[in-house]
């Protein structure tokens, strides 16, 4: 038992035993663990970028390290630190982050950041229009954090105050315009900075760098410049009267740069460009000294702060040509106590002027008022001089003179003052301005002018009973007269501006932007308060007729008077209510005035003070709107961006209170009325409207229509609206009609137009407007739509292609009836129009689709997209206006329709920006004669230019085109490009009958034809809307044709027949062939052209056997002749035919005219010529019979008598045109070959009748 026991006891403290070595062991484990790990676990390169990119809240930057090195005693040491955006682009980085803290320090005063040292740290700064590379990477931190709730924030919260100092050696910032890549660094050679505390919020601290320019542009020589900060104790601080010590150390602070250029304005210039400086050249150099005693004592000593070289380039501020300065300095001292500010010998000096102050003003000075116009408790004396004659050097277009002008010396100065009771401050102090202008002297064209005293003007303001301001002004020069005197309680002022004279004097010295001025005018105005502070207040306004003529136009304006009336309540000087006022202004037909006849608050209520309702008002405008459109702008800013006009008059009634006006009725009327955008006129002889409702200027989203009614000859509209069964929400519809006659009329402003369009539509708006959107339903029905086109002179008329007279007017287009829906949503705040279904159809043509609006401050945008379902044949119907008979097509189709538009500049076309896509196809067709299958060809519409292009395989040929139509032009203009457009193709009677007829007039109307032609287009510029207009120039080739039957081809073939029989009567042994039906044109290429309407061609051959005819002269569109058929003498001819033998080298003119239906052969010239030829040919037969009979007589005489009988056969010649005429005997029955009888032309058959002369 016992040993049992002795074992257990034993047992126990052995146990213990390892357990606690166990523990000691695991201690030591887990210290050397941590001893050894935690340093290597930091300087694991890979794990602590990992956990800095994930825990640092820098997302989507990333951060990378190069080396870490860090342990328990160990300082802290990071190389290669890079900071780089979401892009990959290196934004920041540091060559070496030096410490002398360690793990150990962290632990145990992680607070003493003690010594952090910064080499060889480089920062990018890309500089882009409104922005920057590092404000696009922070913008996610820039943003404003949410405020911290009650929640987060408690008594247990406490801020650290961190202490240490940063040394940073060789730092840049690389600065760059991303614009004109020109680059700037900034490097801080030398900066040793420690942090700030409650104690010390500046510390001693030094900073000594440089900015250098890197990249310019050529031609730019770099510049470069220093800066330094240092800051030291101060030796004797000065100490306030009552100040306590606050602990905080006393410094001085030296400023100073040398030669630093201000050209890195460009930069900021980028980044902010609305700044109306463009650019800032020059060196700065400063010195100051900064002597913080306490945060209540400041000592500022500028010994100098100036610019040498400065360079302004600010259009907007000084003229295009800026403004350059040889030097522009500051200095003085400025001290800033506990609760005031003053300065001593301040004074800012330039090439210009210069300006002194001496200042002891409070540090929160009082804004003055009317009331109160000074700055209370304070002392202020302005004393500067402005050399004008150096302004002009410095600033040439800040103050323009006259090109013969040179200003010698002249001077501006200012003098203002205010002195402060002594005894008590809360005394109001006295205070004076004044401006002169004088000493002016200039040389023109050699003679000295003077103006010694061009402006004077004053201004005192002092303190009476109560401390009321009361005030004297005048203000003189030769040219005005002001003057004025009073408190708040009673005065006056007064002046008078005589404008002739004031330009006539001004103009002599300096270059003015009026040519000419005249007019002159007058006003008062006088005021006086009674014992329940209710001021009465009137005035008075007249004018002579006012004529001002600048570059720009002409401004004339009538004599005008006018009157001011007001009584309103006063608290304290204070404007707080007005009980009625009303205004005047009247010329002989211009009428303004405005009345308000209740009670309107000016202040907001407090409790207990009853609330005024909004006051009545009432107000009428009558005359021409032109030129209030006018004053509108020219005196307060309004520009619409339209141009309006007519005689007009405008009565309005409505509520008005301190916050905001309404308007609840209104009535318009206007006569001569128009509305003009750019070249587009909207004109009407009268318009009247009506409005009631309400108008808000708080919120003019909450227009309220209880009843719009517009009127004029063009449409008329009524519309109205009412709350919505939502809260906020409102409902309406409106009713329109439009004469489409009228309105095009409108549109035209009165022209006669060649075009009208007759018919009625009419149509429906839904709407239902809440605060964000309105959301809208359009239907619209139009019947008997007809456009009708008259002709450009009625008294004329003209021969139809039909041969009867021409119609009055031409119907273009018909449409018994159409229909249009259209609904969508419009967003009040994006602006952004959604078409979500609209629809139009007819009878013959139907579409569906979709659109979207949306507009900025810089462009506005349209997208459609939908299908055009239409009926080929019932298409080409509607263009025979156009088209006539040269466009027959068969079936349907369905084509996407896409269109986009995208508004450009002011004065780009609309139609410049508009694009579409398309296809046009049929199912058979046949073009200007042209038989054609099956096809789809593409129509676009590309920066407002509709094109199509095809090329078609037909009729044992080619078909193309290639068309460019101008949307934009008046009238539209569609271009054929220079092609070949019909490459061989046979010619059918269709084509006889139409657009060939025009060219080659000869197969009009022919019943038959065989033969192949060709059709080049030079120049081709089709007017669908004016034809007479069109220019069209080419080549017509035909490739050998055989004419049939046809009106011009039986005149030409009966002309044929003529040459015949006359050949045959004159001896011709068969006239040249047999009579035949059939005309032939061989191979040729004939050049034509259409001007002003009508077709011209020269030498166009046709031939008949041995017989050529050849036509010249012109066809016009409307089917009437000018031509000339030339039938040329064949050599042939004359040989078998000597009768002809005077016609030698000669061609038969015969002139054709009629129509191309109805041509008629002017056979004038033709049967003087055959009784010419006849004659001559029946003498010399005589003649040959008469040698035969002397033969016979004489028999072998004659040989012995031949030469007798020669030279009385030459002096026969001789004197044969000086003998009568004889009746040759035994005649009578001589039957000669194609003479004799009554038959002139031979043969049996009757002679044709000679057409008729025409009249």
């Amino acid at each position: 038992m016992r040993r049992e026991k002795e074992n257990g006891f034993s047992k126990k403290p052995r146990r213990r035993l390892r357990i606690r070595k166990v523990l000691i062991v695991g201690l030591i484990v887990f210290l050397s663990a941590g001893f050894f790990g935690v340093p290597m676990l930091v300087q694991n390169r890979g794990l602590a970028v990992s956990m800095i990119n994930r825990y640092a809240g820098l997302e989507p930057m990333r951060i990378d390290l190069a080396e870490i090195q860090a342990g328990w005693f160990r300082p802290f040491r990071i190389r290669g630190f890079q900071l780089s955006d979401d892009q990959g682009a290196e934004l920041a980085k540091v060559e070496e982050i030096e410490t002398e803290l360690s793990l150990w320090n962290l632990i145990t005063n992680y607070a003493d950041l003690k010594t952090i040292t910064v080499r060889g740290a480089s920062v990018r700064l890309d500089v882009q229009p409104g922005t920057t590379n590092l404000e696009k990477a922070f913008k996610p931190f820039l943003e404003p954090a949410e405020s911290p709730t009650d929640a987060s924030t408690g008594a247990g919260a406490s801020s650290v105050a961190f202490t240490g100092r940063i040394r940073i050696a060789d730092a840049v910032i690389h600065a760059r315009d991303s614009v004109e890549l020109t680059s700037w660094d900034l490097a801080i050679k030398q900066a040793d900075i420690p942090l700030p505390t409650v104690e010390q919020p500046i510390p001693p601290m030094t900073l000594i760098g440089t900015i250098q320019q890197t990249n310019a542009p050529p031609g730019v020589v770099l510049m470069g410049g220093q800066f330094s900060v240092q800051t030291q104790p101060l030796a004797q601080p000065m100490v306030a009267v009552g100040a306590e010590p606050n602990g905080l150390m006393p410094l001085k602070m030296a400023i100073a740069t040398n030669g630093l250029p201000l050209h890195w304005f460009s930069l900021v210039k980028r980044r902010l460009p609305e700044i109306p400086i463009e650019s800032i050249a020059g060196l700065a150099t400063v010195q100051a000294d900064i002597e913080l005693h306490n945060q209540q004592q400041v000592l500022a000593q500028i010994h100098t702060a100036q610019i040498d070289s400065l360079q302004v380039h600010a259009p907007t501020l000084v003229g295009p040509r800026g403004a350059a300065l040889q030097q522009i300095r500051l200095a003085g001292t400025v001290n800033k106590g506990q609760d005031r500010i003053k300065t001593d010998g301040l004074q800012l000096a330039s090439d210009i002027g210069t300006l002194k102050a001496i200042l002891d003003l409070p540090l929160v000075p009082n804004v003055p008022t009317l009331t109160q116009p000074w700055i209370m408790n304070a002392d202020y004396e302005l004393n500067g001089s402005i050399d004008l004659a150096r302004v002009i050097q410095v600033a040439p277009d800040l103050l323009p003179m006259q090109d013969q002008v040179e200003l010698v010396r002249g001077e501006a100065t200012l003098v203002a003052s205010q002195k402060r009771s002594v005894i008590d401050a809360t005394v109001p102090p006295d205070s004076n301005m004044q401006i002169k202008l004088g000493g002016l002297e200039a040389i023109m064209n050699g003679t000295s002018m003077r103006w010694d005293e061009a402006l004077n003007a004053t201004l005192d303001v002092r303190p009476i009973a109560g401390g009321q301001p009361s005030f004297k002004a005048d203000c003189k020069a030769e040219f005005c007269n002001i003057q004025g005197q009073g408190d708040l309680v009673q005065g006056q002022l007064a002046g008078s501006f005589d404008l002739a004279k004031m330009q006539q004097r001004l103009s002599k010295w300096f270059a003015l932007p009026v040519q000419s001025l005249a007019g002159a005018a007058e006003c008062q105005v006088a005021w006086k308060q009674d014992e329940s502070n209710r001021l009465i207040a009137n005035g008075a306004l007249k004018t002579t007729p006012v004529r001002m003529v600048t570059q720009f136009g002409q401004l004339n304006e009538p004599a005008w008077e006018g009157e001011m009336q007001l009584v309103a309540r006063l608290d304290k000087g204070s404007l707080i209510q007005i009980d009625r006022s009303s205004v005047q202004l009247k010329a002989n037909t211009e009428l303004l005035s405005a009345s308000i006849q209740e009670p309107v608050s000016l202040v907001p209520s407090t409790p207990g003070m009853a609330q005024l309702p909004p006051a009545g008002m009432q107000w009428k405008l009558t005359g021409d709107l032109a030129g209030w459109q006018r004053r509108a702008k020219m005196f307060a800013g309004l520009d619409l961006g339209l141009d309006l006009g007519g005689q007009c008059e405008l009565e309005a009634k409505g509520v008005v209170d301190a916050s905001h006006a309404e308007i609840s009725l209104a009535k318009f009327s206007a006569t001569k009325f128009y509305v003009q955008s750019g070249e587009t006129r909207f004109a009407e002889p009268q318009v009247v409207g009506q409005f009631q409702g309400r108008i808000s200027t708080k919120d003019i989203s909450r227009l309220q229509v209880d009843n719009l009614l517009l009127q004029s000859l063009s449409f008329a509209l009524q519309a109205k609206d009412e709350a919505g069964a939502q809260a906020g929400t409102r409902v309406g519809q409106a009713g329109f009609r439009i004469n489409p006659q009228q309105l095009l009329v409108a549109l035209q402003s009165g022209e006669v137009a060649s075009t009208s369009v007759d018919g009625d539509v009419t149509g429906q708006l839904k709407w239902q407007l809440d605060p964000s959107q309105i959301v809208w339903a359009l239907g619209v029905d139009a019947l008997n739509i007809k456009a009708i086109q008259k002709p450009v002179d009625p008294t004329t008329k003209l021969v139809s292609t039909g041969g009867t007279t021409a119609p009055a007017t031409t119907i273009l287009w018909e449409e018994p009836q159409a229909k249009a829906i259209a609904s969508g949503r419009y967003d009040l705040t994006t602006g952004k129009l959604d078409l979500n279904d609209s629809q139009l159809q007819t009878e013959w043509f139907a579409y569906g689709g979709n659109a979207v609006l949306t507009s900025s401050k810089e462009k506005m945008e349209f997208l459609s997209k939908g299908n055009v379902t239409y009926d080929a044949a019932r298409v080409a119907e509607k263009l025979k206006p156009w088209t006539g008979s040269y466009l027959v097509v068969a079936g349907q189709r369905t084509q996407p329709l896409e269109v986009s538009w995208t508004s450009g500049s002011a004065n780009a076309s609309w139609s410049d920006a508009l694009q579409a896509t398309s296809n046009i196809g049929w199912d058979s067709a046949s073009v200007i004669g042209i038989p054609i299958g099956k096809a789809d060809v593409p129509l676009k519409i590309e920066n407002g230019h509709l094109l199509t292009k095809a090329e078609i395989p037909v009729s044992q040929g080619t078909l193309r085109w290639n068309l460019d139509g101008n949307l934009a032009s008046n009238p539209i203009a569609i271009v054929q490009a220079p092609e070949t457009v019909i490459d061989n193709v046979a010619i059918s009677p269709q084509m006889c009958q139409g657009w060939l007829k025009y060219v080659a007039p000869l197969l009009a109307e022919v019943t038959s034809v065989q033969g192949n032609l060709s059709l080049k287009i030079d120049e081709a510029v089709i007017m669908p809307t004016d034809l007479p207009k069109q220019t069209v120039k080419g080549q017509l080739t035909i490739h050998g044709a055989n004419v049939g039957p046809g009106p011009l081809a039986d005149q030409l073939l009966a002309l044929v027949q003529q040459i015949r029989n006359l050949r045959k009567g004159l001896g011709a042994q068969d006239g040249g062939g047999a009579a035949t039906t059939w005309l032939h044109m061989p191979t040729q290429t004939v050049g034509f052209n259409v001007q002003q309407g009508r077709v011209s061609h020269q030498n166009m051959q046709i031939q008949a056997g041995d017989v050529v005819v050849q036509t010249s002269g012109t066809v016009g569109i409307d089917g009437s002749l000018d031509l000339v058929a030339s039938v040329p003498i064949q050599k042939d001819w004359i040989d078998k035919t000597p009768a002809l033998q005077s016609l030698a080298g000669q061609s038969l003119q015969l002139p054709l005219r009629g129509t191309v239906q109805r041509p008629q052969v002017d056979y004038t010239a033709f049967t003087s010529i055959a009784q010419q030829i006849g004659g001559a040919a029946l003498r010399s037969e005589a003649q040959k019979q008469m040698e035969k009979g002397m033969n016979k007589l004489l028999g072998p005489l004659s040989n012995q008598l031949a030469p007798l009988q020669q030279g009385m056969q030459q002096m026969q010649q001789g004197v044969q045109q000086n003998l009568p005429q004889l009746p040759l005997p035994n005649l009578q029955n001589l039957q000669l070959p194609g003479f004799g009888g009554t038959n002139p032309f031979g043969g049996g058959a009757p002679a044709p009748a000679v057409p008729p002369q025409p009249q």
